[in-house]
């Protein structure tokens, strides 16, 4: 694999993985209720407050150029799945040929997660980090904000206890995209710790410049 994707920084071709980060927004037109319909289901469900986030992600936020010799996407994670937009945009982008496995701790996302997720998808109600279940969720004052770092974003001053699974136990993938409001490095070492030179493709959100910085050597040592 030869492509190393980050869009701040323009296109470039880069020995390693392909990997995505994604610290602010790329532009990209907005999809409408009616092309947010997938195989004639209901139109995606999602609160007021994750319209803009939900358009950008269904309109193509973490669409990436495939190489010629690019290997197949059969299996993907989605770490931090929320209402399953990008589960869905994995389903389209790869023609229904792939099978996905959501993970989203917040349990009113994880509902919501359960109603859009693509044919076949499967939902993991669980948190996942190398900490010991059950573990302290801290509920944002957006959802997309709920952190197991209560420092990281605005919280609303709820928390929940949520089961956990260690990066370990997940299962091996050919892409893994990890959005998970502060745990990326932490997920990611120890899931490439597992499967070591397996993953083709990784996309993340990063929040800390520091995390950036090893979220991209991960990336590199392990491609």
């Amino acid at each position: 694999m030869t492509c190393l994707i980050r869009f701040w920084l323009g296109l470039h071709q880069q020995s390693g993985r392909v990997g995505w980060a994604s610290p602010m927004p790329l532009p990209q037109p907005a999809p409408t209720l009616a092309n947010r319909m997938l195989d004639g289901r209901d139109p995606f469900a999602f609160p007021p407050s994750l319209a803009e986030c939900v358009a950008k992600v269904l309109g193509g936020e973490y669409s990436y150029p495939l190489l010629p010799d690019h290997p197949p996407i059969r299996h993907v994670l989605d770490i931090g799945a929320n209402v399953a937009a990008f589960a869905c945009w994995a389903f389209k982008n790869y023609q229904g040929n792939v099978f996905i496995d959501c993970y989203e701790p917040f349990p009113e996302a994880a509902k919501l997660c359960e109603l859009n997720a693509p044919p076949g998808a499967r939902v993991h109600r669980v948190a996942v980090t190398t900490s010991p279940g059950p573990v302290k969720l801290h509920i944002g004052s957006d959802w997309g904000f709920s952190s197991l770092d209560p420092k990281l974003n605005p919280v609303s001053g709820e928390v929940v206890e949520v089961p956990a699974l260690h990066p370990r136990d997940l299962p091996a993938a050919d892409l893994v995209k990890v959005d998970t409001e502060g745990s990326e490095v932490e997920i990611l070492s120890a899931y490439f710790a597992a499967y070591p030179r397996h993953v083709g493709v990784v996309m993340f959100e990063w929040h800390r410049e520091p995390d950036r910085v090893v979220l991209e050597k991960l990336c590199m040592d392990d491609g």
